[in-house]
């Protein structure tokens, strides 16, 4: 019965990634530049929260339905929290180079 428990919950982080990658593309959206200093500590400090709290959610939740609470000893959790890891800088990444462009268009202007 503890697999089965397990099994589910694995499949219950599946769209909690998606959510992370969501929130992390919906950056491209922001208007760039933001000039004040106080706007953007606060809208990224609003992004970053999100992507934490998303993430936060999914540790309890899974921790919750597959009754490991030593997440170490589970290496399909650790693969997969790497890999949503990996993907989110790839897509931070692909953001930051989009804003570049964005900065060079608007000093060529």
């Amino acid at each position: 019965m503890l697999e089965q428990g397990i099994i589910s919950a694995r499949e219950v982080m599946l769209p909690f990634s998606a959510l992370q990658w969501l929130i992390i593309w919906c950056l491209r959206f922001l208007p760039y530049p933001i000039t004040q200093a106080a706007i953007r500590s606060a809208t990224m400090l609003t992004f970053l929260g999100a992507w934490f709290g998303v993430w936060i959610v999914q540790l309890r939740l899974y921790q919750k339905l597959s009754g490991v609470h030593v997440l170490k000893n589970d290496r399909v959790f650790v693969a997969v929290t790497l890999f949503e890891i990996i993907i989110s800088l790839l897509i931070l990444l692909s953001v930051a180079l989009e804003w570049r462009q964005k900065e060079k268009r608007l000093k060529n202007q």
